[in-house]
């Protein structure tokens, strides 16, 4: 939908989609943040409108605060960058990969499609990621560092991030907007697409 409006660059971080596996056991944010900012540097991109999704949109945060002449407006959805134990758990409980193969199947085959037999392996480095984040936070005065203008959404059905994250967000960048989406869960697949591609879409260019 947004390529009739932006030239769109669609990042696959290391070890997700069609980009190569991260070299590190247990990677950190900054190891994703830098990919990012490889992008951003070959293309020689500069004040860029930049979106992210879950993990994505916290990358996109620590891209904004690493290299805030690259990125001129940003929108975020489903953010957490302030983890606590028990939002690890609700998210990588179901991420072991018997658990996966037993509980969804789909998922199982979809990641063997696209990864291979690596893919519990790539599964393993996420659950670590994820594991870390309560000791990885990017706090409110780090976030107080995003000079760009930045929408925040979020779903107030969520089943792994309260919406006082997105609230925290809103109320720690200086210019933010906040949009809960009511209903709707953390999977993005959820939203109304033409609602909602239209609506970060309008933010991006300065509406």
């Amino acid at each position: 939908v947004w390529e009739r409006t932006f030239r769109v660059y669609g990042v696959d971080l290391p070890g997700h989609g069609r980009s190569g596996d991260l070299t590190v056991a247990a990677p950190g944010w900054d190891d994703y943040t830098q990919s990012a900012i490889a992008v951003i540097d070959h293309f020689e991109l500069s004040a860029a409108a930049v979106f992210g999704f879950s993990m994505g949109a916290g990358v996109a945060l620590a891209l904004a605060l690493a290299r805030p002449e690259a990125v001129g407006r940003l929108a975020v959805h489903g953010a957490n960058v302030q983890w606590d134990a028990a939002e690890v758990e609700a998210m990588t409980a179901p991420m072991a990969p018997g658990r996966i193969e037993r509980d969804t199947p789909f998922w199982a085959r979809r990641l063997a499609e696209v990864h291979g037999d690596r893919w519990p392996a790539l599964v393993a480095q996420i659950v670590a990621f994820t594991s870390a984040l309560p000791d990885r936070w990017l706090s409110d005065a780090d976030l107080a560092g995003i000079a760009c203008p930045t929408l925040v959404s979020a779903g107030d059905a969520d089943r792994f991030f309260d919406v006082r994250h997105a609230v925290g967000l809103w109320r720690a960048i200086p210019d933010a907007r906040l949009r809960v989406i009511p209903g709707l869960d953390h999977p993005i697949q959820g939203v109304d697409v033409p609602t909602f591609a239209a609506d970060v879409e309008r933010f991006l260019l300065g509406g």
